[in-house]
């Protein structure tokens, strides 16, 4: 196990929950991805390669302990999967999320780094930010579809 997921686990255990080779998987299967963000079936998945008795319910209860814990994120997307990932020790991302084939990619930009919102007398916890629309790929075989549903594809 890698050095993160042992303190991901350690931190678990420290707040009372069992160190299960079920919940050291998931946090391996997010570790070991490719993809910033997965839906529940992509890391059940990846679990299932290296714990294979593990069923899909134990991913997702696992997956809403973690995000009460504070180590993962969940992204909902508006009636399809919702998209999960493992907060990062280095901060938080924000994400350009293709609507036509699930693309997801990491943007630099943050819309609090220019704000002063702590002067307005508010701390904030957290913050998300998406935003969706359609990759290079996609604008070329969707836009008219896109534009004629009014933003469904």
């Amino acid at each position: 196990m890698d050095k993160r997921a042992c303190n991901i686990m350690d931190m678990l255990s420290e707040r009372g929950y069992k160190k299960t080779p079920q919940r050291e998987a998931i946090i391996m299967g997010f570790i070991n991805s490719e993809k910033p963000l997965m839906t529940a079936r992509e890391l059940y998945k990846k679990v299932i390669k290296s714990s294979p008795n593990t069923n899909f319910s134990t991913v997702y209860r696992n997956l809403e302990l973690l995000i009460r814990e504070g180590i993962v994120n969940k992204m909902d997307m508006g009636g399809e999967a919702s998209l999960y990932e493992l907060k990062d020790e280095e901060g938080h991302h924000h994400y350009l999320i293709c609507k036509g084939c699930g693309m997801v990619k990491e943007t630099d930009y943050c819309p609090f780094k220019n704000m002063d919102i702590e002067s307005e007398g508010f701390m904030p916890l957290d913050h998300r930010f998406e935003v969706y629309g359609l990759c290079r790929d996609c604008v070329k075989c969707h836009k008219d579809k896109y534009m004629a549903n009014r933003g469904k594809l």
